[in-house]
Parts: C-alpha cells; structure tokens; sequence
C-alpha cells in the first residue's frame, strides 16, 4: 500500500533511535484505513545501515578493476589486476571500510597477493577520507 492513500495520525508523538552518533532518520507515520495498522515512510536522513530510500549513504565503498589481462590467462601464468578502492559516502565524512576474500571458497589453491604481500588477512582502511582512492 502506498502511504499517499493512507491518513495521516490526527496527533503527534515523537520518539528517537540511532545507531550511532551521526545517524538520524526522519520517518512520517500514517495510519492505514483499511486496517488497524500503522504504515511508515522514510522522508529524509543519513544512516550507515543498509540504505534506506530517501536517505544519505554515511558508507558507500566502491571497488572498481582499473585495469586486467587483455587475454585468457594460463592457470600456470600470473594474471595480475588493479583495483580501485574509493570511499564514495554521499554525506562526505570518512568512514572505516575492510577488504577482504573468502579464502574458503578458494579450494583450487589460487594464490592471491595485494602490493606484492600475500592476500590472507583483512585489509583496513581506517578513517578513510571522502573521495579518497586507494590502487591496489
């Protein structure tokens, strides 16, 4: 059901929830006419939970391949990738981001390796500044 066919609430009552500091949701409550329920809409915020429409993405890692072998590559032979990682929050503020591979689902043995160092541990970009890239 669409909140536009249901009424607003004849009387107010606001309550506040966050989930970390600089989270905050501004959210209308209707009431539906057709049952005794209530139905929620989210008109505005910013959040760093799962994105919610109408609201500002406190964290938005993006990962992108710059660069990859023109050609097949031998399972013998090494294929080398560049990634790009980019802290592309809506609201600008830096946020803590992690990479990282399930190294159980490598069950061939494929070596992988990040700057030349192995890739077994998770990579931490603490603090990582809005618009900021990282190569890897």
């Amino acid at each position: 059901m669409s909140a536009g066919r249901c009424q607003p609430l004849t009387h107010t009552h606001s309550h506040s929830v966050s989930f970390s500091p600089s989270s905050l949701v501004q959210v209308a409550v209707y009431e539906d006419p057709h049952y005794p329920t209530f139905v929620f809409h989210t008109s505005a915020g910013r959040s760093s939970c799962l994105y919610e429409e109408n609201t500002a993405r406190r964290t938005l890692p993006l990962i992108a391949v710059a660069q990859s072998p023109l050609t097949d590559t031998i399972p013998t032979e090494t294929a080398i990738y560049t990634l790009v990682v980019t802290n592309g929050a809506e609201t600008k503020e830096a946020g803590d981001y992690e990479l990282f591979t399930d190294l159980a689902s490598n069950e061939d043995g494929l070596h992988l390796s990040v700057n030349g160092m192995p890739f077994t541990d998770v990579m931490r970009y603490l603090a990582f500044p809005y618009g900021t890239t990282q190569v890897c």
